[in-house]
């Protein structure tokens, strides 16, 4: 059955995110120690940073990152810079120690039951009032456009996650809220309801059976929706609903940008997200609306 103007409408609305705040501040409260003692920055990532949850979303992401140790990409240096970076000391806290501490300071708060290591970040079961947390341990990485950049100002700053299994994970979070924030902006603050949209149009695909559950990460939603020229982004809800797919469906895909504007979504993208299973999906969106 199609979907009908009105839920369309419904669909722009935010999810509540009272107990995501709670939650994050709860593990800010638990983790203060560490900022101080190693050169730690906490902040949210994901969709309740990126003001695109849903009542869906059941856990909030949190990035702990020290500025301790940090990674980047040398070779795009200019070789007076290689040199530079040649010369820092090496590195005595590592990702694996920050990773300890950070397990250490959350079984310590909430108690060794509540507290779980995963692959690339460590859960905290949620309690009343509270969500679920993924709390992503990770070093600073800074990406240099090009070869004039400075190695200790010129950067991109995003992160280097390090799982227990697999290689090396970098995201760019923060650009991600940022260009977030200005798209939202250059379309008069209906790409975030866009996004929600979506979300939940994929949600009632999946429930109809014409979708399969978990091929549709709200991540790459998000960045497909981002990719649209912000004229399709009209002011009615239902159409421009219909204007964004519309325009999905039918586009060149290979050349989208993920949200930080560094990866491109269906090449290095660390998703290793597929133009083909996109279509897939927006294909199925387009069953569902």
């Amino acid at each position: 059955m199609a979907s009908t103007p009105q839920e369309r409408r419904d669909w722009t609305a935010a999810g509540s995110d009272v107990t995501a705040k709670n939650t994050y501040s709860s593990i800010k409260r638990a983790l203060a120690i560490l900022e101080s003692a190693y050169n730690v920055e906490i902040f949210l990532q994901g969709s309740y940073a990126n003001a695109t949850n849903i009542r869906a979303d059941s856990d909030v992401d949190i990035v702990v990152m020290t500025k301790r140790t940090f990674q980047g990409s040398r070779s795009r240096l200019s070789s007076s810079q290689q040199a530079r970076w040649d010369a820092l000391p090496a590195a005595t806290f590592t990702e694996s120690d920050l990773r300890a501490e950070v397990l250490s300071a959350l079984s310590q708060y909430y108690g060794q039951s509540r507290v779980h290591s995963r692959n690339k970040c460590i859960t905290v079961d949620a309690a009343p009032g509270y969500v679920d947390a993924d709390v992503v341990p990770c070093l600073q990485y800074r990406h240099y456009p090009g070869p004039n950049s400075d190695i200790s100002a010129g950067f991109v700053e995003g992160i280097a996650i390090h799982p227990l299994r697999g290689g090396q994970i970098v995201n760019f979070p923060k650009e991600h809220i940022k260009n977030g924030q200005a798209k939202n902006a250059e379309c008069s603050k209906t790409y975030k309801a866009t996004v929600r949209q979506v979300k939940r149009l994929r949600n009632r695909a999946v429930r109809n059976g014409m979708l399969r559950d978990g091929i549709a990460p709200g991540y790459l939603l998000e960045c497909m929706v981002y990719n649209v020229p912000s004229s399709r982004f009209i002011a009615d809800d239902s159409r421009r609903l219909l204007e964004v797919l519309s325009w999905l469906r039918v586009s060149s895909k290979a050349s989208f940008k993920s949200c930080d504007g560094i990866h491109d979504l269906f090449a290095t993208d660390p998703g290793g997200f597929s133009v083909s299973v996109a279509q897939e999906i927006l294909d199925a969106l387009w069953e569902a609306y």
